[in-house]
């Protein structure tokens, strides 16, 4: 018996010693001697999409692919969950933000006057026109405008030519909103500027003191919102008196209009609707700080959070939010849990992911009670994915074929 012992011992050394010769498939035992390259070249990493680089901003034009731009030159683009594609331009400054003009070009930009456009499909890297971080970017039509630091302001059609434009003083710009023959600036210190016929008019109202203007949007009806500490409303006869919906939380990226309401980034991201000032439909992001958000076509959402994660939403007929962790975010890797039958699944909030050979997706056909009972910290167990048991808030249920088939207080 000891001798077949050491024979069986000598034959996974032999073969931890010779394994390294391209085709071979090491056995997952201790190595005895450094190899090269991975034990088993069946193994891959779970990767983060976004390579460690926090994503900043995140645009959604009508008949496009969401765009995610972020840290280090970062840019995705995406078809659903668990689908992008990363643009790799060659860029080391930070992209923050990112518009669409009316035909669907994109403008992102950043720090150090970094400045990317796709036009036609195409990806390019602008020439810098100031040496400043750019805070906004809004289109007007074709047209995109862009302020930063400094007073900075520039103007520009994606493909074609950009220009600057003259701000009085050196003011930090952070925030524009152009329409028609008018655009409005706001910066630092109270101001808030518009420009009509080349001449630049202060049309901050006094009582604002000198809260910092920091993001702003125009509503078709022509009313302006514009965040100075709160919510301030401009309507066509003038500045609201009353500023309507009282927030204490200022927002984290910048506001944003589609379909009639107001979307606006803080610990989750929110809609909200002005025409009535109903309290804020809430999406909630699944990993991590929500950072940022951009509301789609369909009544489709997509969130991001600091961290890295993404997540989908689509608010249902019956007002409620169906939402889905992107596997193409960070996956929570800290509870992997082994069924009967040998399926590897993790609970994310609101469902499972699986993870196998091929990658990691999102466990279809649960139903959408099962989802939402299932949180990150979930226990669970079972003979298969159509056939296991979790509990939620002191209650164990029973999950058959992807519907609850019992549960009860433990």
């Amino acid at each position: 018996m000891m001798t077949a012992r050491l024979l069986f011992g000598g034959i996974l050394l032999l073969v931890a010693m010779t394994g390294c010769s391209e085709g071979e498939r090491i056995p997952l035992s201790p190595p005895s001697v450094l190899c090269e390259r991975p034990l088993d070249s069946g193994w891959y990493a779970l990767n983060n999409i976004c390579d460690g680089r926090s994503p900043r901003d995140v645009v959604w034009h009508e008949g496009l692919n969401p765009v995610v731009v972020g840290e280090n030159g970062l840019v995705l683009e995406g078809e659903g969950p668990g689908h992008w594609m990363v643009q790799n331009l060659g860029l080391s400054e930070d992209l923050t933000i990112v518009s669409a003009n009316a035909q669907g070009d994109l403008v992102a930009a950043g720090k150090n006057g970094s400045l990317v456009v796709r036009s036609h499909g195409q990806w390019q890297i602008e020439t810098s026109l100031e040496t400043t971080t750019w805070h906004d970017v809004r289109a007007n039509g074709q047209e995109i405008w862009l302020v930063g630091d400094g007073g900075a302001l520039a103007v520009g059609i994606p493909g074609q030519s950009w220009r600057t434009v003259d701000f009085p003083d050196s003011t930090d710009l952070l925030t524009v909103c152009a329409f028609e023959d008018s655009v409005f600036v706001g910066g630092r210190g109270g101001l808030l500027s518009v420009l009509v016929d080349n001449q630049w008019h202060n049309v901050a109202p006094a009582r604002w003191g000198q809260a910092d203007v920091s993001s702003m949007v125009r509503f078709p009806d022509g009313r302006l919102v514009v965040w100075a500490d709160s919510l301030r409303f401009r309507e066509l006869s003038g500045w609201a008196t009353s500023y309507g919906p009282y927030f204490n939380t200022a927002p984290r990226g910048r506001l944003k209009y589609r379909d009639g309401y107001l979307w606006y980034a803080t610990s989750s991201y929110r809609r909200f609707d002005l025409s009535s000032y109903e309290y804020p439909t809430r999406y909630s992001n699944f990993s991590g700080t929500t950072t940022e958000g951009t509301p789609g076509p369909d009544g489709q959402v997509l969130v991001l959070s600091q961290e890295g994660g993404f997540s989908w939403h689509l608010l249902q007929e019956d007002q409620t939010i169906r939402g889905e962790g992107d596997p193409a975010g960070i996956l929570p890797l800290n509870k992997l849990i082994r069924l009967d039958n040998g399926t590897v699944i993790s609970p994310i909030d609101y469902g499972l992911m699986e993870i196998t050979s091929g990658g990691v997706e999102k466990v279809p056909g649960l139903s959408a009670e099962v989802e939402s009972m299932i949180y990150g910290s979930s226990e669970m167990a079972g003979r298969s994915l159509a056939d296991f048991y979790f509990i939620n808030n002191f209650t164990l249920v029973h999950c058959l074929n992807g519907e609850v088939d019992w549960q009860e207080t433990v």
